[in-house]
């Protein structure tokens, strides 16, 4: 935005906050629909409201979408030992932040630094410790990549 409109004040307990230097009004975290009424009330300006919706379109929890990929993992042999290990046996089996020592991995861009993993889990679909599960998984090739270049 070119500027915040004229009867706007953005209130000091919010994480709506504007950068009158790059001209950016941006958003952190999830909106709730209170947040969401809230801010739209401060302003009739069109564009301003449409920054609102979609910030709070945008800040919604949904599935995440992307494909898996087998990224191999690797092995580190112990000088001293002599003893070869898998690293994914170490824990890191299945992930979504493209950790080196990942087994299977998402295909896309994320992050191995704790503090800005992109991806948050369904806590309250996750099953109480020891619960045994099955996870199966099954190898697709894509059709496209499947056939030959010619």
């Amino acid at each position: 935005m070119e500027m915040l409109p004229r009867d706007l004040q953005l209130p000091k307990n919010t994480e709506l906050r504007y950068d009158r230097k790059l001209k950016e009004l941006s958003w952190y975290g999830p909106m709730t629909v209170e947040q969401q009424d809230e801010l739209t009330a401060l302003s009739d300006d069109k564009d301003y409201r449409a920054a609102i919706q979609s910030f709070f379109e945008q800040s919604q929890p949904r599935e995440m979408q992307a494909d898996w990929v087998f990224a191999g993992s690797g092995f580190f042999k112990d000088k001293e030992t002599g003893k070869e290990t898998y690293l994914a046996d170490e824990g890191d089996m299945i992930c979504v932040a493209n950790f080196g020592s990942a087994m299977i991995d998402v295909a896309m861009p994320s992050t191995s630094e704790n503090a800005d993993l992109q991806f948050e889990a369904y806590t309250e679909r996750i099953p109480p410790k020891d619960t045994p599960v099955t996870v199966e998984l099954i190898p697709v090739v894509a059709p496209e990549k499947s056939q030959p270049k010619k």
